[in-house]
């Protein structure tokens, strides 16, 4: 069984470490961290667009990143936004909010593992 993400820190390590692992180590890890770090943005960004179908493939790209990072809160915000735009509706300014500070939370970690 997988182990329960440290209290607190909105990454699985062992996720991480599993996906080390897959690709090779800690080098390959790094540089999928950083494409992950340098991407995201734009697609939370994204959110706030009045495109319905480019809110969609946001939230779905975002959804997809952080569950292969471990991040799964931030991929049940992602989920729920790519819900949301999937019925055609524009996404509440609360749900956005939700979803960039978790990505904060997110990037944070990564970046503070990485260094």
């Amino acid at each position: 069984m997988a182990e329960e993400p440290h209290r607190g820190e909105p990454v699985d390590r062992a996720v991480l470490q599993s996906l080390s692992d897959a690709l090779g180590g800690a080098d390959s890890l790094t540089e999928v961290i950083d494409a992950y770090l340098a991407g995201t943005p734009e697609l939370v960004g994204l959110l706030a667009s009045p495109d319905i179908a480019e809110v969609r493939r946001a939230a779905h790209s975002m959804k997809s990143g952080a569950q292969a990072l471990g991040a799964s809160m931030l991929a049940e915000l992602a989920a729920e936004a790519e819900r949301v735009a999937r019925a055609g509706a524009p996404l509440r300014v609360e749900l956005v909010g939700a979803v960039s500070d978790e990505y904060r939370r997110v990037a944070a970690q990564l970046a503070a593992l990485r260094a």
